[in-house]
C-alpha cells in the first residue's frame, strides 16, 4: 500500500541526494527542517532542500 508524504529533498552539486532524503506526514514540519538547513550560521555551510509531496511504499519511515 502506498502513502501521500512530503518529502524533503536535498540538492547537492545539482542532483539529488535520496539516500538523505527525509519524510513527513506534516507539511509544515518540512518547511520548518528546510528553513533551518537552508539558514547561514557560524561555522555552518548552508545546503539547498526542498519539500516535495511524494508517493512511498507503506514501510517507508515517515517524521511526526
Amino acid at each position: 500500500m502506498m502513502k501521500l508524504v512530503v518529502a524533503l529533498l536535498f540538492i547537492f552539486d545539482g542532483q539529488i541526494d535520496h539516500e538523505k532524503t527525509m519524510y513527513f506526514k506534516n507539511l509544515n514540519a518540512c518547511r520548518y527542517y528546510a528553513q533551518n538547513y537552508n539558514r547561514e550560521r557560524s561555522y555552518y555551510e548552508p545546503t539547498k532542500c526542498v519539500c516535495k509531496l511524494a508517493w512511498v511504499d507503506g514501510k517507508t519511515r515517515v517524521i511526526r
